[in-house]
This record gives structure tokens, C-alpha cells and sequence, in this order.
């Protein structure tokens, strides 16, 4: 199970031992700073992919950082790849995504996403509590490399242009036809040339996801076959997530991200664009 719901959570809470990662970043299109101080479901840490969650030496934002030193950070948060892990984050559905799309990619299995996050679980009337401070663990994980196609890089999203792999572009619609600027400076309008476009926005409601039967209309009307292979880009690869998450809620078995997303692609001159 991908999500797990806030009422469905709470009665779990009575029985099972479960550890909450909330995802914190900032707003990438605002520069708005998320707030780490908001009252969280009990026994929550947070996990900030602006800072551990991102590599620093990269002039990309948000870009994956070495399995090692993920491994390593998460371990300092009291985390290891058997611990039972539930991940949400402020803004309903937004930054969770990325977070359990990371920790997939690090072989962690025990981890779902509070469909709907901390407003889910005040519309329930959840319990709540101060951030829990940080508790290293005492397990190390010895963990060096990435399972295979979780994240991509540029070279792979260029060769599936035209082929039977399918790219879904997550930006607004007026980002991916190039009708308005790029947030971020020095980006170029415009998409992926043979990508498609499934704005983010268009899965959720409420702030949580869509039912099935939804998302599958929302995946046929923009002429996606889930039966095959898929890339999911979007700014700075967080929104990306939802969509690839999306997707697997729907069936997918092959669903990739394309970690530098717009911010590498759009960069100009490298690779090439379409309007």
C-alpha cells in the first residue's frame, strides 16, 4: 500500500509502532520557508529536503544526494531501512511524495504516505504533539547504491524522445506550452519535445490524491499507457513524485523521475526544447 488515510492511521496508531517523517522544504515557486515549529502527529520527526535531503555540491536544486550520506542522515533521525515509516508534510499533498520516492530509491520497504497530510489529520481531530527531537539510531546501514530506476538523469530522458517510453511533464499547463517565464531565472520556456502534460494539481483534491477510477481518467485523457514505461519530470523534481506515485496507484510497474527535471533541461543550449 502506497497512502494509508488519516482515520485508517489513527486507528493503527492503537496497535502498531510507527515513525513519521514529515517532509519539510520550502515553497520553490514562492521562496516561502515551511514552518518545522507546527504541532505534528506524535513521534514525528522532520526531515528537511532543502538541507539533508538534497546534494549540496550539485548547482541543481533538490537533487538526490549520495545513497551513502542519505543513509547516513536518515540513520541521525533515528531511521533505518526496517524501521515502519509514514511520510507527510504541511501542505497536504506536496513535498511527501518526494520523500517516500527517495527512500523507495534507498530499498527502504516499510514506508507509506498519510494521503492528505497534517490538514488530513486535523480534519479527523488527530492527536497532536511538539516535533520530536532527533535519536540516532543504533542501526548503520550499510547501503552504497540506488536501486536501479527509481531516479534518471538527463542522457536516459533524451533517449526516450520518440520512443515507447512515455514523459509526463508535471508543470502548470502554462509553464509546459512556454506562455509564461520559469520561476527560477535563466531557464528557458517551453517542454520536453514528445512529453506530455499532467499538471500535479490535476491528481489531487482537497489536497489528497484522486480516487483510482479519477486518476485513471486523468492518465487516459492525456493519452498515457500505464502498461508501459514512464518518466516523470517536472521543476526541481518534487512534483514529478506525485505524478510517479500517482501512477502506481493506478498499476504502473515501470515509473521513473527525472531528478534535475526543468532546471537541467531547461537550462538551454544542451538539450532540446519544444513549445
Amino acid at each position: 500500500m502506497i497512502t494509508v488515510s488519516a482515520s485508517v492511521l489513527r486507528d493503527e496508531l492503537k496497535t502498531s509502532d510507527l515513525m513519521f517523517l514529515r517532509a519539510i522544504m520550502a515553497d520553490p515557486i514562492t521562496g516561502a520557508s515551511d514552518d518545522e515549529n507546527l504541532e505534528c502527529i506524535a513521534d514525528t520527526i522532520n526531515f528537511d529536503i532543502d538541507k539533508c535531503g538534497s546534494d549540496h555540491s550539485s548547482y541543481l536544486p533538490h537533487t538526490l544526494p549520495p545513497p551513502a550520506d542519505l543513509a547516513q542522515q536518515l540513520n541521525l533521525l533515528g531511521v533505518n531501512a526496517e524501521t515502519k515509516i509514514v511520510v507527510y508534510d504541511n501542505r497536504g499533498i506536496y513535498s511527501a511524495p518526494r520523500l517516500w520516492w527517495m527512500l523507495k530509491a534507498l530499498q527502504y520497504k516499510h514506508v507509506r504516505i498519510l494521503d492528505g497530510g497534517l490538514p488530513a489529520w486535523h480534519d479527523i481531530h488527530g492527536s497532536f504533539t511538539e516535533p520530536k527531537k532527533h535519536s540516532p539510531s543504533l542501526h548503520i546501514d550499510a547501503i552504497d547504491t540506488y536501486e536501479l530506476g527509481w531516479f534518471v538523469g538527463a542522457e536516459t530522458v533524451f533517449a526516450a524522445i520518440n520512443t515507447d517510453i512515455q514523459i509526463i511533464d508535471a508543470r502548470s499547463s502554462d509553464r509546459y506550452q512556454g506562455k509564461v517565464d520559469e520561476p527560477r531565472a535563466g531557464l528557458m520556456r517551453g517542454h520536453i519535445p514528445s512529453s506530455k502534460n499532467i499538471p500535479f494539481a490535476d491528481l489531487l483534491e482537497s489536497g489528497q490524491f484522486k480516487s483510482k477510477e479519477q486518476l485513471m481518467d486523468v492518465f487516459l485523457q492525456a493519452d498515457i499507457d500505464l502498461s508501459r514505461p514512464i518518466i516523470c519530470s517536472c521543476g526541481s523534481g518534487i512534483t514529478a513524485c506525485i505524478v510517479g506515485v500517482a501512477a502506481y496507484m493506478c498499476g504502473a510497474s515501470r515509473v521513473s523521475v527525472y531528478d534535475g527535471s526543468w532546471s537541467e533541461w531547461g537550462t538551454g543550449g544542451r538539450f532540446p526544447i519544444e513549445r
